[in-house]
Order: C-alpha cells, then sequence, then structure tokens
C-alpha cells in the first residue's frame, strides 16, 4: 500500500556550534506550509520511497531506503549563502500493490511544486521515480517545451506493460508512449550509455524514438562533449528536466546501487554539467535515483548524492 509520510524533523541536524547560514539542515522548513508561504520557497525536497521497480526489472532491492539516508549527507553540507527551502516529505511504495498508483499520487505532488514556481528536488527510489516526476511536469500548467536529460548508465526504454505497471527500466519508454498518445515530442537525451548493459533492441528503440545519447566511453575520452550536447538542449528546448541515476558513475564513486559500473564516468563530468544548467535558469526540476544504502560502502554513494543535490543549487 502507498502512503504519504512528513519527514521527522530530527533528519535535519546541525553541528551544535553552528552559526546562521552555515549549513544546508539550516535552510529547510519540514512544517506544512501555507501558499502563501510556499511563495517564498525557492526549492523542495521531495521523496519517492520505492524499489518495486527495481524488484521488477530483477535488480537488487534497497533502493526505497535511500530518501532519508541522502537527507542525512544533505543537512551536512555547508552552504555558500542562504536559500529557502520546504522538505515535503516521502511517498512511500508498498511492494505488493500498485506503483503506477503511487507514480499517480507522486506526480500530483510534483505538479503543485511547480505550479507555486518552487524547483522539485527529488530523491529516488528506484529509476521508476521518473515516470511519476515527469507526469507531474507535464500535468502543470507551466510545463512547456521540456527537455529530458538522463545522465545514466542505461537508456531505461524496455518495454512496458499493457496496464503500464512499469519497472525502473521503462520509466522513458512509458513517458514515450504518453507523449505519442498526445501528440507531444519526446525530447529525451542520455549521457553515460553502457554498450555492455544495454541490449540491441534497446539502442534501436532509441533510433526510432530519436533518442540522442553520448556512451560512458566517449564521455570520458572527451568530457567536453557534454558540455557540447547541454548546450544543444539549451539552444533548443525552453525547460529541461535533469534526472541522474547514480549508476552513471564508476563503482569507485558510487558502489551503492543496484548495478555497479566498472567503466563508469566521474563526478566532476556531472558537476561541470550541472553548473552549465543552473547557470541557464532552464532547469524545471531535478532527480537523483538508484542509491541503495544497502550496498553502500562507507556511504560513499549517499555522500555523492548530497554533493550532487548541493553542487547544482549553490553554484
Amino acid at each position: 500500500m502507498h502512503s504519504y509520510q512528513m519527514t521527522e524533523s530530527g533528519v535535519w541536524s546541525c553541528r551544535p556550534d553552528a552559526k546562521e547560514n552555515e549549513y544546508f539542515c539550516q535552510s529547510i522548513s519540514h512544517k506544512n506550509l501555507e501558499s502563501e508561504q510556499l511563495q517564498k520557497v525557492d526549492f523542495a525536497i521531495l521523496g519517492f520511497a520505492s524499489d518495486l521497480g527495481v524488484q521488477r526489472n530483477h535488480g537488487r532491492v534497497g533502493a526505497k531506503l535511500s530518501p532519508i539516508k541522502i537527507r542525512q549527507f544533505l543537512s551536512r553540507m555547508t552552504v555558500p549563502f542562504a536559500l529557502s527551502g520546504y522538505d515535503c516529505g516521502d511517498v512511500l511504495v508498498d511492494n505488493k500493490q500498485s506503483l503506477l498508483a503511487a507514480q499517480t499520487q507522486f506526480a500530483g505532488k510534483i505538479t503543485q511544486l511547480v505550479e507555486h514556481g518552487i524547483t522539485p528536488l527529488v530523491l529516488g527510489g528506484g529509476h521508476e521515480t521518473a515516470y511519476g516526476h515527469f507526469m507531474g511536469l507535464m500535468n502543470s500548467s507551466k510545463a512547456d517545451d521540456i527537455a529530458i536529460l538522463n545522465f545514466d548508465a542505461h537508456f531505461d526504454l524496455r518495454p512496458v506493460a499493457a496496464d503500464n505497471e512499469g519497472t525502473s527500466g521503462t520509466p522513458f519508454r512509458q513517458i514515450y508512449n504518453d507523449c505519442t498518445a498526445q501528440g507531444r515530442a519526446f525530447n529525451y537525451y542520455c549521457v553515460g550509455i553502457q554498450p555492455r548493459a544495454n541490449i540491441r533492441e534497446l539502442y534501436e528503440f532509441a533510433e526510432k524514438s530519436g533518442t540522442k545519447y553520448l556512451e560512458a566511453a566517449t564521455v570520458m575520452a572527451n568530457p567536453e562533449c557534454v558540455s557540447q550536447l547541454i548546450s544543444e538542449i539549451l539552444a533548443k528546448h525552453k525547460q529541461v528536466y535533469v534526472t541522474i541515476c547514480l549508476d552513471v558513475f564508476h563503482y569507485s564513486y558510487a558502489p551503492g546501487v543496484s548495478a555497479p559500473q566498472a567503466l563508469g564516468i566521474t563526478p566532476q563530468i556531472v558537476m561541470s554539467a550541472l553548473q552549465q544548467l543552473r547557470q541557464s535558469g532552464k532547469v524545471l526540476s531535478l532527480d537523483v535515483v538508484e542509491l541503495n544504502p544497502e550496498f553502500d560502502i562507507d556511504n560513499h554513494t549517499a555522500r555523492l548524492a548530497a554533493v550532487l543535490l548541493t553542487e547544482f543549487l549553490y553554484f
């Protein structure tokens, strides 16, 4: 059974000697805010505590534990200036119930935030998070010509069941199906694709759907190609939804994922990309997904997720 839960205030704990506006934890309100208060919020944290999609995709479960874990490390990040943040809590997904119903509930919360002009920063969950996230963006009256930029080892374009109950491997196929049915453009870009982690059928569907991608080896040989692709996206589209699957990184940086990558890319490449995207002012929303605390080593992956989010916010 899926449900919604506010985050306990104790998650956002600071050093006892912290001065005003020194740490991320000091930027966060975790109480229910009225509509007029929301107008003053710069960003919102929202979790999708699910690994049902990972389980269905035959991966290593545990990602549903990640929203709280990422918050713990976000809390400790130092910040260069004050922003106003709001913790909306988590949508919780029971592994025996409808994933689509949970994604639809999650989409409603994303829509509410975007309607108030707030940038959602979403903590997955498996990459099934992306379908509900994008659904919420598209349901907003402020959605206009959105490009999807996915940092990922996988296309996540696998075929979806007839009842639209997806997996962590289907979110962008589901988005493609919805865009096609609604007569919308499917503007999908991937960075960090691993040839040995995507079957031939997925490459063929990427070609059919107009997906543009950079393989991990290309990115590592020429990191500037990422900046060039982002410049192309920003010139062509009005808004960008950014999704970061932590398995895009080499496993020395991100061991705590369902599918660790021996030939993944480095965090510095994605950090530079996030700075470029932030500077553009076109990012509508962002998520970080696929952290699996069960397999993390000394919280390397959780720390990386927190750094990526703060690098985006405070550039």
